[in-house]
């Protein structure tokens, strides 16, 4: 089946069709799109993953069509603007 991960980086986006088998989690999609080669400020991240804007465990199961996102870390917390 297929799904999609996306990335927002500094300078541009990253979108991935990726071919998965089923109950393949979020965490082994991220793996396998291996967005850390074009984004390198990934490399040793936790990352945080999500589904249309809501996070989601990363055990959770993928279904067909979803598109993963990977969420950047917060450098500042929005009450210390």
């Amino acid at each position: 089946m297929k799904v999609f991960i996306a990335y927002v980086g500094d300078q541009f986006q990253t979108l991935r069709e990726i071919e998965v088998k089923p109950e393949t989690t979020l965490i082994q999609v991220y793996q396998k799109s291996a967005l850390w080669d074009i984004h390198p400020e990934l490399k040793d991240e936790k990352v945080t993953l999500g589904v249309q804007g809501r996070v989601r465990s990363e055990s959770s199961v993928v279904t067909e069509g979803e598109r993963i996102e990977v969420y950047r870390p917060r450098l500042l917390h929005p009450r210390n603007l």
